[in-house]
């Protein structure tokens, strides 16, 4: 099994690599949104309308669909282990491969880097709205720069680091695990209101599994600093004073290495749906923003992932060797 999985991740992030997310993944991410949407209102409805049972409503939300789309594939990567061990690898490999989120990125930031480049204003604000899901249209080309940056930097953690980390771990179940906690974690964040209270559990959730691969891919982004002769001194220094200056706080660990490596401040205040969620920066503004930090930041985010990858392959082949 251990070297099956090892077989599996590497045959997903190739295809993630080569491929990104083909159409089918998508469908599958609003088919976890839409079951998600059903048994919100459901649950809401069964529950009284209280703080703490509106919490076990949004637990309970959770474990159906942590046990529908984990479980399931849980079940049907053992079975194919057991009658056709090929049909496992590729089936944990594609898993793997819906999880991570590498070429989509890449392509969706040097889109925005060229707009910006030519000073097509309207056509940034255009592909940042489509990267990161929300209304760009008010948006100057500064602030572009650093949203882009920054998403950049989360997708570190959401789509390299701890996918990474919950399949080496847990095979293709924990990285389709982790994928549900964040596709349902986002959709709380966009739907506020009707999460209060009720997305607890997930928003919880979804910090625990964040915080031990985030912070062994800021390691490991450090020494990328490194390797490209960025400011890994200020890098240092930035991460040791604003890692945790997020929300959540761990995916201030890639933005604060990101902001010291490329010499630039990160935008001051982050809203959710109108609220300001931190009021303060991510690094120091020694330098002005410009679009080449989107290249550099996409450098990073490339080799960061690739070394992560290659890190914890070592960690799985040596477990197989030892056991």
């Amino acid at each position: 099994m251990l070297m099956n999985t090892l077989a599996a991740m590497t045959f997903g992030l190739v295809l993630n690599m080569i491929a990104g997310k083909p159409r089918f993944f998508f469908g599958l991410e609003n088919l976890m949104i839409s079951t998600a949407k059903r048994m919100q209102n459901f649950l809401k409805r069964h529950y009284q309308d209280t703080s703490e049972a509106q919490e076990m409503a949004g637990g309970a939300m959770l474990f159906f669909m942590l046990l529908i789309f984990a479980g399931i594939p849980l079940v049907l990567i053992i079975l194919a282990y057991i009658f056709v061990p090929v049909i496992g690898v590729i089936f944990e490999g594609v898993l793997f491969w819906f999880t991570l989120n590498i070429k989509n990125t890449r392509i969706s930031a040097y889109k925005i880097m060229r707009a910006v480049r030519a000073g097509r204003l309207e056509d940034a604000q255009k592909r940042l709205s489509y990267m990161i899901d929300k209304d760009c249209s008010d948006m100057d080309m500064d602030t572009i720069i650093k949203n882009t940056i920054e998403k950049v930097a989360d997708r570190c953690v959401n789509g390299g680091f701890s996918p990474i980390f919950y399949m080496t771990i847990l095979g293709g179940f924990g990285a389709v695990f982790y994928k549900t906690v964040c596709i349902l974690n986002s959709e709380a964040r966009k739907n506020k209101e009707d999460y209060v209270d009720f997305g607890n559990g997930i928003k919880k959730l979804w910090n625990i599994l964040g915080f031990v691969p985030s912070r062994i891919g800021a390691a490991i982004l450090k020494l990328d600093v490194k390797f490209l002769s960025l400011d890994r001194n200020n890098a240092r220094n930035i991460y040791n004073r604003d890692n945790s200056a997020a929300s959540p706080a761990f995916l201030g660990q890639a933005r604060s290495v990101i902001a010291g490596a490329l010499d630039i401040q990160l935008n001051k205040d982050e809203y959710y749906d109108g609220m300001i969620m931190r009021e303060r920066s991510i690094g120091d503004s020694i330098k002005p923003c410009e679009a080449n930090d989107i290249y550099w930041a996409n450098q990073l985010f490339y080799g960061s992932v690739f070394m992560f990858f290659v890190l914890f392959a070592l960690i799985r082949l040596l477990l197989f060797l030892i056991f």
